[in-house]
């Protein structure tokens, strides 16, 4: 339901959209892709780990994240943008400072791959030696063997094969499964970016991206990436912005009192987070508008129902009574299941391939392929996910 309101609320430059937390800026983001297909939409995750914690980031989460901070760069250099851009955080994301990211490492079909380069930018950039087996598991991992180069990216969900020819040509770049080790579809070009937000020429230790200013003295906030930026946030967003930077307050005298001998010093929150009266006046100098959700309901919770589909078509057509137009989305299986219940209803539902298509129309039932965790209503739609049927 925020997805929607904020697909319309969004004009035609760069949005910034905070969300309440982790999970809920993932799933506006999944849901921005039906809302607002034709916008270019930024995902910049938070560290998946706490606070001046002893371990680093994942490098699947720094994978995600340097892929975002390089794409808002493109933003800052290109500020005519063709279509809409929205940028979906967090609060823990947005009160933390960004530094410079390398850039990524080009692997192209039919060009020779320099392998020493590659092994220099893997160690610099925060990639894993693949263990003796020569496996790449996880996001990050990389195993450079005699013709063939498998490596992971850092914001990808499958890994990616490199066969080479004896002259270190590349000729054939393929997506393949890490369980059963099958290649898939094939590529033209991989950007393989680097798996730290902290490029290195010394010996990686567990943690140090917690030191970042200490390599980066010059860290900006997001906002000030992108200034006069329209920050639209979620309820309660705003006040999670400052209970994180409690946390962070908290996390660094709990560091300072529990240090180990041998630690290096912890840095001063001010250097790596957006804390105290600087992150007050950074928010009071932008233009924030919070998201109304008023008027939005969600559905009934049909699965709970004894006869869910009959609960379900009765939902639906007391909504079209109402003037309502219904959404009907889920994956392939489900939809069917829900369109025979509404045939069987005698209530008919026509297919769309978009959600411009159901805006369009006046009144109705659309049957729509997408995944959402639950549906909504509204005073002009009433959507219902498959997880309302089936639970």
């Amino acid at each position: 339901a925020a997805a929607s309101r904020l697909a319309a609320a969004a004009g035609d430059g760069t949005t910034l959209f905070l969300a309440a937390d982790e999970r809920r800026a993932a799933e506006i983001v999944h849901a921005l892709g039906v809302f607002a297909p034709a916008a270019e939409t930024v995902l910049l995750p938070a560290w998946d780990c706490l606070p001046y914690d002893r371990v680093s980031p994942s490098p699947a989460c720094m994978g995600r994240r340097v892929a975002a901070l390089q794409r808002l760069a493109g933003f800052a250099d290109n500020k005519r943008a063709e279509r809409r851009r929205i940028v979906v955080t967090s609060p823990e994301a947005l009160v933390q400072k960004l530094g410079r990211v390398d850039a990524s490492f080009p692997i192209a079909r039919g060009d020779r791959l320099d392998r020493a380069a590659l092994a220099a930018f893997a160690e610099r950039c925060g990639y894993l030696q693949a263990l003796s087996d020569g496996r790449v598991d996880d996001p990050g991992d990389i195993a450079l063997h005699g013709r063939t180069v498998d490596v992971f990216p850092a914001d990808a969900s499958h890994p990616v094969r490199i066969d080479l020819d004896a002259e270190d040509r590349i000729v054939d770049l393929r997506v393949f499964d890490p369980v059963t080790q099958r290649t898939a579809e094939p590529l033209d070009r991989l950007d393989l970016v680097p798996a730290s937000e902290l490029a290195l020429d010394e010996e990686r230790v567990a943690g140090i991206e917690h030191r970042l200013p200490a390599y980066q003295p010059d860290l900006r906030p997001l906002l000030t990436l992108l200034p006069g930026v329209a920050l639209v946030a979620e309820e309660g967003a705003l006040d999670a912005c400052r209970r994180a930077a409690r946390r962070i307050g908290e996390a660094y005298e709990a560091r300072c009192a529990f240090a180990v001998r041998g630690d290096a010093a912890a840095v001063q929150p001010s250097q790596l987070y957006l804390v105290g009266a600087a992150r007050e006046a950074a928010l009071g100098a932008a233009a924030i508008v919070e998201l109304s959700t008023d008027g939005i309901e969600p559905v009934p919770a049909f699965a709970l129902e004894r006869d869910a589909f009959a609960s379900f078509t009765g939902f639906v057509a007391k909504a079209l009574g109402e003037g309502r137009r219904v959404v009907v989305a889920g994956l392939d299986g489900e939809r069917l299941s829900m369109l025979r219940a509404l045939k069987r209803a005698r209530i008919e539902v026509r297919a769309v391939d978009g959600w411009q298509a159901i805006a369009d129309a006046s009144s109705g039932a659309s049957v729509l392929a997408a995944d959402f965790e639950a549906g909504f209503l509204d005073a002009d739609f009433a959507l219902v996910a498959a997880a309302d049927v089936y639970g």
